[in-house]
């Protein structure tokens, strides 16, 4: 009998995990108080919230074209459409898998290696959660958090120290770590040897955007655009249910919120990212009834964003994510 692989155990604790945390959110809630709550509500007054959903995910693919545009330049509309999918595929895939649809379409498309793409993707998320850190160290400095909340931020930021270490171990010290990685993969086989350091060597290319101060200074000004407009996304909803507990609070939120959907869960992030939502602004007394309703108008504004720009996607690079998660696997174990 064949036994089930890495990713499918993956999956299936995903689902479990979000399962638990749909359990969460629902229990003890009052369905009928939380609808008087949405109804009479004007649809329209969303469109704020509408347009920073979109503004944020138009910094994304720019910054993300600003991190490529050392190793390649590729037109504008085909950059959104690989862009859409992968951002699109990370909400459909569970467990977080979508994160490499993007490097398979770059490498597939012929713009990049698969590894120097993936490492741009890499870089992506280090200078997220750079941007996050630095969020929640003015947020510590402002107003006092609970001590979970201040551990939490504590053990993100030296798991992200060594994150950034590796980074620029890799970049400034690349063939010292090459070297050393070949000495120490001494006793595999030749072929086998040789196909690691070659991808890695890839690797440490994606790495070029640190090369260039200003381009490195435009990539950080840009992750902290995103992330700023992000927080008043967050306020903007809160407004809508006309809980104004001011922009710290929102900021607050879109940190815990990150915090949850890190966590690997089942298709659409739904569990873990409502719970987050309601753990948040339950610090503040906000019950959760409103709270789960903020929650789910917050998901679909911005879901609702990241799908119609998927869809879109979908059809300009004619190739769905499973389709490419498949030819991405065989790829691997080919070793491309």
């Amino acid at each position: 009998m064949k036994k089930p692989s890495g990713p499918f155990i993956r999956i299936l604790i995903g689902i479990a995990l979000s399962l638990l945390f749909i359990y969460l959110s629902v229990r003890g809630v009052d369905f009928t108080q939380m609808a008087s709550m949405l109804s009479g509500k004007n649809p329209w007054a969303l469109l704020p919230a509408v347009g920073l959903s979109v503004l944020v995910l138009s910094l994304r693919i720019f910054r993300w074209g600003l991190i490529l545009s050392p190793l390649c330049r590729i037109p504008s509309g085909e950059l959104i459409a690989i862009a859409g999918a992968g951002y699109f595929s990370i909400v459909l895939i569970p467990a977080r898998i979508g994160e490499f649809v993007r490097p398979y379409l770059l490498h597939t498309g012929g713009h990049l290696r698969f590894a120097s793409s993936l490492a741009t993707v890499f870089l992506e998320r280090v200078m997220d959660m750079l941007s996050i850190l630095m969020v929640f160290i003015v947020m510590v400095m402002i107003s006092p958090l609970p001590e979970w909340a201040i551990t939490s931020g504590k053990a993100a930021a030296g798991f992200l120290s060594l994150l950034v270490a590796f980074v620029v171990l890799l970049y400034f010290k690349g063939p010292l770590v090459v070297k050393t990685t070949r000495l120490l993969l001494g006793p595999l086989p030749s072929g086998l040897r040789d196909r690691v350091i070659h991808l890695l060597e890839e690797f440490i290319e994606g790495f070029e955007a640190i090369a260039s101060g200003w381009r490195m200074l435009g990539i950080v000004m840009l992750s902290l655009m995103v992330w700023f407009c992000s927080g008043l996304l967050i306020h903007t909803v809160l407004l809508f249910f006309t809980i104004d507990l001011g922009l710290f609070v929102a900021f607050l939120v879109l940190v815990i919120n990150i915090i949850g959907i890190s966590i690997p869960t089942a298709p659409g992030m739904l569990g873990n990212f409502q719970y987050a939502c309601i753990l948040a602004l339950s610090i503040y007394g906000v019950p959760k009834e409103e709270a789960l309703a903020f929650s789910v108008v917050y998901y679909l504004v911005g879901m609702g964003a990241i799908t119609f720009l998927g869809l879109w996607s979908l059809t300009r690079i004619n190739v769905s994510p499973a389709k490419a998660l498949r030819e991405l696997a065989g790829m691997l174990r080919k070793g491309a």
